[in-house]
C-alpha cells in the first residue's frame, strides 16, 4: 500500500467522521448508541462493496458508454442499497424519531463514502504507477 495512501485517506475522511461524532453529541436524546452507530457504518461500508458487485454485473449488460452508466444508472443502484438499510431500520422500529433516521442515514452514508473513497484513491494510484 502507498504510504501517501495511508497519510492522505485519514485527513480526507476526518471532516465526514468529526460531523458523524457532531450530530452524535447534538442529538438530546441519545438513542442512537455508539454500537449501532459502528454497525451503521460497517453496514454502509458492506452496502459499497455489494455496490461494486452489482454495478460490475449490471454494467456487463448495459449497451451505452461507461460515462452514461455512471451517470444515470450507478447512482440509483447506489442510493437504492443505502435507502433500503434505511427504510429497514424504519420498519423494524430501530430508530424512533427523525432526527435519529437522519443520523442514521448519515452513518451508512459515512461507511459507504469510506470504503468507496478508498477503493477510487486505491485504483487512481495504481493507475498512475502503471502509466509509462
Amino acid at each position: 500500500m502507498n504510504a501517501d495512501l495511508l497519510t492522505r485517506a485519514p485527513i480526507a475522511l476526518l471532516p465526514v467522521l468529526l460531523f458523524l461524532a457532531g450530530l452524535v453529541q447534538l442529538d438530546g436524546y441519545k438513542l442512537v448508541r455508539m454500537r449501532m452507530m459502528i454497525a451503521l457504518v460497517a453496514t454502509g461500508a458492506l452496502a459499497a462493496g455489494v455496490a461494486y458487485v452489482v454495478n460490475n454485473i449490471a454494467f456487463a449488460h448495459f449497451h451505452g458508454s461507461f460515462v452514461t452508466y455512471s451517470r444515470y444508472v450507478s447512482p440509483w443502484i447506489e442510493e437504492s442499497l443505502k435507502a433500503a438499510l434505511l427504510v429497514f431500520l424504519i420498519r423494524t422500529r430501530r430508530v424512533g424519531l427523525p432526527v435519529d433516521a437522519g443520523i442514521a442515514g448519515f452513518a451508512i452514508g459515512t461507511g459507504f463514502a469510506v470504503v468507496a473513497a478508498s477503493a477510487r484513491r486505491s485504483c487512481t494510484a495504481a493507475r498512475q504507477r502503471s502509466l509509462p
